[in-house]
């Protein structure tokens, strides 16, 4: 990946259609397994995205404090981002309470999981593919980076259900700056780093009562803090990701490999439910078990897993096939 920064070109979508593009993103990136990024990459918006938000620099802050506004919105696009930004947020919320709907009730909430068990471990054999080591010795790296990496993420999802019912308002905003970062990353989402962290449940609640006007201060404040993450963390962060996978890219795709691994354990479809706490502060938590018989319903849930896996790894294949058409178009248009 080139560090060089691309002009952006606002002219491949209109404004509806970079909307329409946003609601897609928001939409993927509520379901753990599928990266936004990747979504982005094949309706041809991650050029200008990765672009508008790399010239959020010192330049574009020198801009701001010279009140040179018209300057600052033509430097990082304003108006694709909100755009854009307008989409993901619908998206996001009307996907989000339906996943919250899912995983709430009883007799979805396996095949849900199941679901997206299968999208993240075909999502796992696709990071895996693209780490191409130089030599035995980065080979060893990468694979003790994978292991830990992978250590790591289960440990987080081992962390009690309870510790997390009701998030500090500090934990929510560190938890939206590294979940940001997944939309620049290959094959990772932002949906499955919650879930490692343990909020994803929580947060998915928040639509439901955005759109029930169940929600109160503190809801909307939580809303605030978590948006406010995710914005500084996507500015802060997206300069190293770059760098981080233009100069050590097998060691990064390693990790993230890892992660993705560890994170497994989270999405067990087969789990028993349990209240933990007292009074107004009973949470349910869920153990990962073994099916108790490879009836009818364990078959459903496995073949759910299974046809969600194979999906994903069609789409990558129809990816790799178009973007392989469009690399030969523009050879052929060069010569």
């Amino acid at each position: 990946m080139s560090q060089e920064i691309k002009p952006i070109n606002p002219t491949r979508q209109t404004g509806p259609q970079q909307v329409i593009c946003g609601m897609l993103m928001g939409s993927v990136d509520a379901v753990p397994g599928v990266s936004g990024g990747t979504v982005a990459l094949v309706l041809g918006v991650y050029d200008e995205l990765v672009t508008a938000i790399s010239h959020c620099d010192h330049q574009w802050l020198r801009l701001v404090r010279q009140r040179a506004w018209r300057q600052a919105s033509e430097r990082i696009h304003l108006g694709f981002l909100l755009r854009l930004a307008t989409g993901v947020a619908v998206g996001l919320i009307v996907a989000l309470s339906i996943v919250n709907y899912l995983l709430s009730d009883p007799q979805t909430r396996s095949f849900t999981l199941a679901v997206f068990f299968g999208m993240i471990l075909a999502s796992t054999v696709l990071v895996a593919r693209m780490i191409q080591w130089q030599s035995s010795q980065q080979r060893e790296t990468c694979l003790g980076l994978a292991l830990l990496g992978a250590a790591l993420s289960f440990w987080l999802t081992t962390l009690h259900n309870a510790n997390h019912a009701e998030p500090s308002l500090l934990y929510l905003f560190g938890c939206g700056a590294i979940a940001i970062c997944a939309m620049i990353l290959p094959g990772i989402s932002g949906a499955m780093v919650l879930l490692i962290l343990g909020i994803y449940e929580h947060l998915s609640a928040i639509p439901l009562a955005l759109i029930s006007g169940s929600a109160t201060t503190s809801t909307l404040l939580k809303l605030g803090v978590f948006g406010l993450g995710c914005l500084l963390g996507l500015i802060a962060f997206s300069k190293l990701l770059r760098y981080l996978l233009a100069a050590h890219r097998p060691l990064t795709m390693s990790v993230l490999c890892g992660v993705m691994v560890g994170a497994l354990n989270k999405l067990w479809p087969f789990q028993t439910k349990t209240i933990v706490g007292s009074g107004e502060h009973q949470v349910p938590h869920y153990e990962n078990v073994l099916p108790a018989s490879l009836g009818l319903q364990t078959g459903a849930v496995i073949l759910s897993a299974l046809v969600a896996a194979a999906i994903v790894l069609w789409l990558d294949r129809q990816f790799a096939k178009e973007s392989a058409g469009l690399h030969n178009t523009g050879a052929a248009g060069r010569q």
